[in-house]
This record gives structure tokens, sequence and C-alpha cells, in this order.
């Protein structure tokens, strides 16, 4: 039987596999030809390989060893080597991709591992040198502390860096001197929920080992001793920070002078909580972490004015490369800004990125392409792979992607659609049309960034400024032509002591920044909380929405079904713990019958309760969501009926008999109190003793079936992780 006269009989099996294997053979082709019609685009791709490569790392329970990426490198080694295969060589080529990317965190994690403390440490001498001065907010300040010796912790044992948190900093102490206070420490926070976002990862990678706060007063020591150069250097870095802010506050007092020490030198000390809460809902909570566009703003001043400089040479301009000369002074004086504003990731990753960017103006390159882009995004994973995971890494590559990305659609389609037009056209309306263009590009642009970085906004923050296009359109011109070039202005004169009418007029633009976030702020539904998404849902939509950007073709609009799947998930009900309990037992969270979550006290562990609702996409505050009575409570315990069972919520010791025995006996029983086998015939129990070992908890009732989860089996054993175990 012919080829021909089995097609005709599509009941047989043969011609069944002829049409699939056709079909099979058309999509290979299709894609192959839009790949080969991309392959300059092909680069861009790397550093999301990179990135898969360091969530594999990440991913695992266990920490894994050398041998794992020795394993998968020796296989895409082995696919490079077989170049005439081309489908062998591309999988060979990803693999090494993965593996570097893997690599690279497993070598980060070793290089900056450190000591921790097992338990907390009450009153102990610390004696160290005082790396750096962080500020935070709320007037707090942290201290970084190199240790040369801690009370009642072996030689051996002592972290690399301890940092200790305080409200007032004492005049007697300098950054880059030696120091010696009596503290409490504790151990690198843990997640306050299973699945949550892991504080002491983040810390990890910082090189702490341990937190706390001082219990007496600071002294002088090690005054024998020189200092390490690298301390030495962070302590100038950090006293001139402080001095700087020093003189910015005394000459603008009050809100306005505390915005433009933010902007400055990232000192958000004296900034007050209801103008911090103002600017995030009206949307500009982007304007207090130095990054993308401060350094743009700073960087670029910088640049223009060191051309326009240059210029007023007629030799210059015509001899020489001032555009170059320029862009290398923009390189040095934004290194000084990334030193002065404290080096926060975020400021790295920025200066990275802008430092592609005029390389490539130095190299006679094109400065804004989405292959710089990928430089800077494949240099910031390679050197500190742990930033992949951070929100600030996260929202700043989906926006400048985006933005990227419309911009290379916009220029294809104005080659391909210019229409010469010789119309004289009047000077006023030139001017008035170029104005026009630049608000319609912030709205644009503000819209881009808000798409880009929306799912990442719901999956970490579950919170959406609504007005943020038309406040960003108000603050970002005042930010672009006022406030950042009096605030370089009034820097670069500082030195001379002439620094008073350039921080006037910052604070007047910041004065009306201020004033834009709080009346925003206060519109009717300026902000909306939503419920977290799910990873998966965040996978998705990174996936569709790289896909769309990468690629120029037809084909990129695959991209939708991702999306739509990623849409479709999030739209989904989660299923969600029915039970929440603080790591230190000292607030339960319970799920109603109307589905909400009812807190048992509204200010035990309140950073963790307030988490809790905010993930669930519940606005109420603590105290309201303690006064829904789902909890009944007296002075020993609390008790609620949840999906048909009893659960009792042990304070003291007296409320053990009605919890564990007798005709009202509760199928779970939390206790604040060790419980020492108190209740034997209870189908769970967790104390105060399953909470030290195994951090929060998180209980799922399904059907007939109690699933009990913690933060330290989903976090596994990774160095960042303590590992405590119960003593006999």
């Amino acid at each position: 039987m012919t080829l021909r006269e089995q097609i005709d009989r599509p009941n047989t099996p043969k011609a069944v596999n002829v049409i699939f294997s056709d079909f099979l053979a058309r999509c290979m082709r299709a894609i192959t030809g839009a790949v080969a019609s991309e392959n300059q685009r092909l680069f861009l791709w790397l550093p999301v390989l990179v990135a898969i490569g360091i969530s594999i790392y990440f991913a695992f329970t266990n920490e894994p060893g050398m041998l794992v990426f020795v394993a998968t490198a020796a296989i895409a080694i082995t696919g490079i080597m077989l170049w005439h295969q081309p489908h062998l060589f591309w999988l060979g080529a990803c693999l090494i991709a993965i593996t570097a990317g893997f690599a690279a965190a497993k070598l980060r994690s070793g290089f900056v591992d450190s000591p921790q403390i097992e338990r907390r440490l009450n009153s102990v001498q610390v004696t160290g040198w005082l790396e750096r001065i962080e500020t935070s907010g709320a007037g707090r300040r942290r201290l970084v502390i190199q240790p040369v010796n801690i009370q009642r912790v072996d030689r051996d044992k002592l972290p690399n860096r301890v940092r200790l948190t305080i409200r007032r900093l004492p005049d007697n102490v300098r950054a880059g001197e030696g120091i010696s206070v009596r503290a409490t420490l504790l151990p690198l926070p843990p997640p306050i929920s299973p699945d949550g976002f892991d504080f002491a990862r983040a810390l990890y990678f910082q090189g702490l080992g341990a937190v706390g706060f001082p219990m007496g007063k600071f002294r002088p020591a090690l005054s024998n001793v020189d200092p390490p150069f690298m301390v030495q250097f962070r302590g100038w870095v950090s006293r001139a920070r402080l001095t700087i802010a020093h003189r910015i506050t005394s000459t603008l007092e009050g809100p306005k002078g505390a915005l433009v020490s933010a902007l400055l030198v990232g000192d958000r000390s004296k900034l007050t909580k209801a103008d911090q809460a103002s600017l995030r809902d009206a949307g500009l909570a982007h304007l207090l972490a130095i990054s993308g566009l401060h350094m743009a703003l700073m960087v670029g001043t910088l640049f223009w004015l060191a051309r326009a400089v240059f210029a007023l040479s007629v030799k210059l301009t015509l001899e020489y490369p001032i555009k170059k000369w320029a862009a290398a002074i923009a390189l040095i004086g934004g290194l000084a800004y990334l030193l002065l504003s404290g080096g926060a990731v975020s400021t790295i990753r920025a200066y990275i990125m802008l430092g592609v960017m005029f390389l490539a103006i130095m190299v006679d390159r094109p400065a804004i392409t989405m292959r710089n882009v990928a430089i800077a995004a494949l240099l910031i994973l390679l050197a500190m792979p742990e930033s992949l995971l951070s929100p600030g890494f996260q929202m700043s590559f989906a926006t400048v992607t985006a933005l990227v990305a419309a911009n290379e659609f916009r220029l294809k389609r104005k080659k391909a659609h210019e229409i010469k037009q010789h119309m004289v056209k009047s000077e006023r309306r030139h001017w008035a049309r170029k104005i026009a263009l630049y608000f319609l590009g912030i709205a644009l642009t503000t819209c881009i960034a808000t798409l880009a970085t929306a799912p990442i906004a719901a999956y970490h923050f579950q919170r959406l400024a609504i007005y943020g296009v038309a406040a960003n359109m108000l603050a970002i011109p005042i930010m672009a032509t006022w406030l950042m070039p009096a605030g370089l202005i009034a820097l670069l004169v500082m030195p001379f002591g002439m620094e008073h009418w350039p921080l006037l007029l910052a604070g007047v633009a910041s004065d009306a920044v201020l004033q834009i976030g709080r009346d925003i702020s206060n519109w009717l539904g300026a902000v909306t909380i939503t419920q977290a998404i799910s990873l998966t849902s965040l996978s998705l939509f990174m996936l569709g929405g790289l896909w769309l950007c990468l690629w120029q073709g037809r084909w990129r609009l695959i991209a939708i079904a991702p999306l739509v799947l990623a849409g479709a998930a999030s739209a989904l009900p989660n299923a969600r713990p029915d039970v929440l309990i603080a790591r230190a037992g000292d607030n339960i969270a319970v799920r109603g019958q109307d589905d909400a979550l009812a807190l048992a006290f509204p200010r035990a562990a309140r950073f963790a309760a307030q988490r809790w609702l905010l993930t669930e996409g519940d606005q109420a505050s603590a105290k309201q969501a303690a006064n829904r009575r789902v909890l009944n409570c007296d002075q020993t315990a609390c008790h609620a009926i949840i999906k048909g069972l009893r659960l009792a919520y042990v304070l003291k010791p007296a409320g053990l008999d009605d919890a564990c025995t007798g005709p009202l006996k509760a199928d779970i029983v939390i206790a604040k109190i060790p419980l020492f086998g108190a209740c034997p015939n209870v189908r769970v129990t967790i104390d105060r003793f399953d909470l030290w070992l195994k951090g929060a908890h998180a209980i799922r009732i399904m059907g007939d079936d109690i699933i009990v989860e913690t933060a330290n089996d989903t976090r596994g054993n990774r160095p960042w992780v303590v590992v405590r175990r119960r003593r006999k």
C-alpha cells in the first residue's frame, strides 16, 4: 500500500503515525526557522538560563554538593562536543548556562558563610569594629559590627558580622572605630509562616550571623590595634554619609529635609511613617529606594553638565570626543553616588546597568539596547546570585526589560512607517507638542512599568497603587528637572560650604513631591489590597513577559498562552491554611466561617499578624481581626471550632484540663507553654518546644485529615537555617 493510500485511510495506525510525524516535523521546522531568524537575540536568554540554575540551587531542601553540578557540566560539555548535532549542541549550551548559575549560587553561599548563634544571648559583652552605620525607617539606626570577642561565644564560632538596631545614635559612636557594648543577640529571624519570605536567608548573604539590640552604653575599644583596611574605608564612607545627611537636615528642617536626605544619601531615619505611607499609597514608593531612577537622574545630569562645560570650547568640541569624556566623568560620579547612598543591592544593580550603557557610549555602540540589559543582568546574577530572589531585582529588571522592549517596538514601527512631512509649524506649537509628548511619555512609561511589576507586587507586597500614573506624571518632572539637579549641585559644592541655596531649591521641590503624595494617597480607593498570588502564577507571568519582550517576530504572541494561564491560576482560590501560629507561639490566626482570619490577640506578634492579613488580601487591621470573635478566650486558654474540629490555644497550665481531657477535649491543642506529654490522646499537639524547634506552623484541615506544615520543614537543611534538636 502506498503512502497516499495510507493517508486516504486514516483509520489505520500507520496513517495516524504518518500524520503525527508530519505534524511534528512541520512544528520543528517552524521553530527552527523562527529561532534562525532571531539568532542575534539568543544571547538575551543567557541570563534567563543562569537564573534557572540559581533557582534550582535555592529550591533544594538540603544543601547540594559539588557533585550535582559537576555531573550536569559533564553532560553539557558532551553535548557541546557534538557540535555536528544541532539539537544536542544547543541542549548542551543551555545546560552549561544553567550549571553556571547553579555554581555561582553555590560558590557565593560558601563565600559569605558565617557562624550563627543558635539561641538568644541575653546581656553579653560585644567587642569589635564598627564597620558601618545603616539607616532604617522611623528614626532607627543599624550598627554593623565585625566582632572580635563576644561573651559566652567561642572564638571559632564568632559570627562574621552582627547587627544591632538602636533608636538614637550616641555622639561617641563613629564608624571605622572599635567599640564595646552590652547587648542582647538573637538568631537570624526565620519566616513568619511556612513558605513565607526567609529573612534569615537575606541576612545570611549579607554576612550576618546574629541580630540584636544594645543594653548599655557604647565605650571605645581596641584603641591599640589598627582596624582592617575595609573597616577603615567603609567607616569613612559611613561618616561621610552621616555628615552630609546632617548638613542637609540642618539647612532643611522637617519633612522636606528628610526627603532630600533620603534621595541623596539614602538616610530615611528622619522621614516620618505618615509620609512614607502616603508616598507608598500614591505609587511613589520607588522614590524612597535609591535605585534606577535616582542613579539615572543623578548620573544623567552629571553627564549633561560635563558635556555642556566641554562644549563651551570650540576646539574641544571639534577635535576631541567630549561625549566619551562626559561618559567617563558620569561613571566616576555614579560610583561616588553609589558609595554615598549606602551601596544597597538595588543601587549596585542600577550602577551596573548604567555603567554598561555609558561603556557602550565610550566604544561607539548604542546605549539603550536589550543586549545591554542582558549583560547587566548576567553580571549581577553571577556576582550576587541571591539578588534573584529579592523583589528589587525582579521589579527593576521587569521594568527595564518591558520599557526597552516597548522602545524597540516603537522604533521598529517608526522605521517601517516613516513618512516625510514638509510642514512648517510655529515655534509655539513645536514646544507645546514637545511638552505634551513629555507628559505622555511619563504616563506610558508608568503604565508599562506598572503592568510589568504588578504580578511581582501582588506576590511580594499584595498592594497596588491605583493612581500611580497620575502621581508619577506630577512627581517625576519635579524630580527630573528640579529636585535631583539641585541636589547634585549641592553635593558638588558642599566641600566648599556653598550648599545652602541649592538645598533651598531642592527643599521647595521636595515639599511639592510630598504634597503630591499626601493628596493623591487620600483619594478614594487609592490603594487596593490583593491576595498573594502563587509562585506558579508568578513564574508563568515572568515566562510570558520574557517571551513577549525578548523575541521580535510574530511567534512572540505565543506568550499569550502562559499569561492567560497565569491569570487563570491567580483567579482561582488558593488552598489557604486554616490556622497560622507565630514562631514564638504568642499569637495565632484562625479561619472563620466567613473565610476571614481572626486573631487571638491584637498586639502580640504584630508584624507576623499584619503580614498574615496582608497575604490574604484582608484590609482589616490587627485590632479589627481580633474583634471577629471566632476564638473564645479567657485568662488561661482560647477555644474555637474549625470545620467541625475543636481547637484549644493554651496560654497557662490551668487551661490544660479542659483542652486535653473531659467531654470538650480538643482535636488540636496549641500551647504557648511546654506540654511534657500532658495531652496524649489529642490528635495534634503543638507546644512551645515544637515552635522552638521548627519555627512558625500552619494547619490545614482537609476533611478528616489534619495537615501540619512548619517553616523549617519547607526551608530544609541549608547554611542559613539553624537546625535545633530537642535536649533529652
